[in-house]
């Protein structure tokens, strides 16, 4: 079904490169993590351990599907299998929008930073035209990377990954030196407010969205039903080990707004930081690249399963990619970044913006992917107690803090987020009426029945004779 990917070529470092570059720490940890305290308060770091604590618990929930099945669907074919084609569908349109606008998240704010990084080397700071040129630039070296074949475009994020957070603990080193690091004050709870600690955990959760994106490389995987499952929970306790020692790090200076400044608070020039800048631009090319890669991946899935066009389930040969669902979405790629540039919005609230959209879509399409497990492990005969409890805390969880970021949006007088929020439920549903009536809803969330030599068959010797 889905021949014509680079199959069992993508091992589990690479996927786990994979994640973490969607979820982009080393930018969140030197954002986030310092933002937390002022909004937070006495018990930032216990707003990062219950949302880093509730995405690893998706994580598991998630690995129940992941170690039973490859599909390059992602949460789509999950929700499909648990809950229908429905619920599949409109999980389907919340993960099409929700990677477009961390792509374009990606290639804004990469482009954003190369400005800052300009200023920082004593140059001006680039006018829209340039921005937007470097908007086109990074789409470029993105689709230039993306063509070369998963194996490459996944080593490329495995090395800018590793470039970004060696440079995030020189930063996290320079001020601990600087400022030092006083634990006793920083794990106080004394004046913690229950409400804003759940504002934090809510900020800390759209920070680790994306996490899933590699299962969309299952197919690709070399061993999926180990390596997906474990680079999902990796890429969590990652990015909650780099967000929990940067708000440790970030106590003793959380009412200095540094700006991009660590290495010369104050200064407007300053080599180092715009090293640093340059770093956090390359993670956000590498963030760009593989949301661009799990959307391919979505397109190429739909194409497969008969309800979107046949062509954009084409692969190259040589490339060995889903090359008409790239080129099929790069219009829809540059579109948003280039027109909210031609408007004048600053780079920076136009990526915000996006932001915001795709976390609050996926955190929606986390939950129900969560309740799906339960339908799910019941048909197979083995729901147990910990599937419950992984299904219930995911969907609680998600649904509580989705809540507390749409409240803070609302306060904040935005209420965009849940137009679109509507907009791709009934997205979702007419989509699925379209489909009922060419009778092609048997199709949604196809996936590929494992090999015998891929699963551990309960009573047989390993090295036992392969049948197909």
């Amino acid at each position: 079904m889905f021949d014509g990917l680079d199959r069992r070529s993508v091992g589990y470092g690479d996927l786990v490169a994979h994640s973490v570059a969607v979820i982009c720490p080393s930018a969140s940890a030197l954002s986030t993590a310092f933002s937390l305290h002022r909004v937070v308060g006495p018990g930032a770091w216990l707003s990062v351990l219950i949302g880093v604590g509730l995405c690893w618990v998706l994580a598991a929930a998630f690995g129940e599907f992941a170690s039973r099945f490859t599909a390059t669907g992602s949460l789509y074919t999950y929700a499909a299998k648990g809950l229908g084609p429905t619920a599949g569908l409109v999980v389907g349109c919340a993960l099409l929008l929700g990677y477009l606008s961390l792509v374009d998240y990606g290639l804004a704010d990469a482009s954003n930073q190369v400005g800052r990084a300009a200023v920082a080397f004593g140059g001006a700071q680039p006018s829209a035209p340039v921005l937007a040129l470097l908007v086109v630039l990074g789409a470029g070296v993105c689709l230039l990377v993306l063509w070369r074949g998963i194996r490459w475009s996944s080593r490329f994020a495995f090395s800018a990954e590793a470039v970004a957070l060696a440079t995030l603990l020189v930063v996290l080193a320079t001020i601990a030196a600087r400022h030092g690091v006083d634990l006793p004050a920083a794990l106080s709870l004394e004046g913690a407010e229950p409400g804003k600690v759940l504002r934090g955990a809510a900020m800390v959760m759209t920070v680790v969205i994306g996490f899933e994106s590699c299962a969309a490389l299952a197919v690709e995987a070399e061993q999926p039903f180990r390596s997906v499952p474990r680079a999902m929970r990796t890429s969590v306790l990652i990015t909650g080990g780099l967000l929990l020692g940067s708000t440790l790090v970030a106590g003793p200076i959380a009412d200095h707004r540094l700006r991009g400044r660590w290495f010369a608070p104050g200064e407007v020039v300053s080599f180092p930081d715009g090293l640093v800048l340059l770093a956090i631009a390359l993670s956000y090319v590498a963030l760009a690249v593989c949301a661009w890669t799990a959307l391919s991946r979505l397109v190429f899935a739909f194409a497969r399963e008969g309800i979107l066009p046949a062509v954009l389930g084409r692969t190259g040969r040589r490339s060995a990619i889903p090359g008409a669902a790239l080129v099929a979405t790069l219009p829809v790629v540059l579109a948003p970044p280039l027109v909210a540039l031609a408007r004048g919005d600053a780079p920076g609230a136009a990526s915000y913006d996006m932001l915001v959209w795709a976390t609050v879509i996926l955190m929606t399409a986390y939950g129900i992917t969560a309740l799906a497990v339960v339908p799910f492990t019941h048909r197979l005969g083995e729901f147990t107690a910990r599937t419950t409890t992984l299904a219930c805390t995911g969907v609680v969880g998600t649904a509580v803090l989705t809540w507390v970021d749409l409240r803070t949006n609302f306060a904040q007088g935005d209420h965009d987020v849940l137009t679109v929020l509507a907009a791709v439920a009934v997205a979702g549903l007419c989509w699925r009426a379209v489909l009922a009536r060419r009778d092609a809803v048997s199709g949604i969330g196809l996936h590929e029945a494992p090999l015998r030599s891929e699963v551990l068959v309960p009573g047989e010797p390993p090295g036992g004779e392969q049948r197909g």
